[in-house]
């Protein structure tokens, strides 16, 4: 019900849309459109709409940390409360980049586990020694 309730806030009368952007999110956000930009990827930036919610994000994926809800005239993202409050900045910085390549960038997920369109969470560790090369190899993908 949350999320039935969520889309329809995000679409308002006529041509008007309701941002929901949580002010958390935000630095990640704008640091993801930076390096998009900066390799040349026109990621859509105009109603992207992230906001944190209590777990479960969505009854069909109830251990999902985050979720892109894409549509084509507005598309939004919900992160754990639970998972937000815990992880480290590369794993927030991670978990953005990747949602947000899903609703800007329509990029779906990859069998490669050293990716970050993988579908499952990196560890801190990994993250520290590696979220750069995965930033770098991910942009420079899109772009090819």
């Amino acid at each position: 019900m949350k999320v039935l309730l969520m889309a329809a806030a995000l679409v308002g009368c006529g041509s008007q849309t309701i941002s929901l952007r949580h002010s958390a999110l935000e630095p990640y956000a704008e640091e993801f459109y930076t390096d998009a930009h900066l390799y040349g990827v026109e990621a859509r930036k105009d109603n992207v709409s992230y906001h944190i919610a209590e777990p479960p994000l969505h009854a069909e994926t109830p251990n999902a940390v985050g979720l892109c809800f894409y549509g084509e005239v507005s598309s939004f993202i919900l992160i754990s409360r639970t998972y937000w409050n815990k992880a480290t900045h590369n794993e927030k910085r991670a978990l953005m980049y990747h949602e947000l390549a899903h609703c800007t960038l329509g990029i779906k997920h990859t069998e490669n586990p050293y990716a970050l369109m993988y579908p499952m969470v990196h560890s801190p560790m990994y993250l520290e020694e590696h979220l750069e090369e995965m930033i770098k190899e991910f942009f420079e993908g899109v772009t090819k």
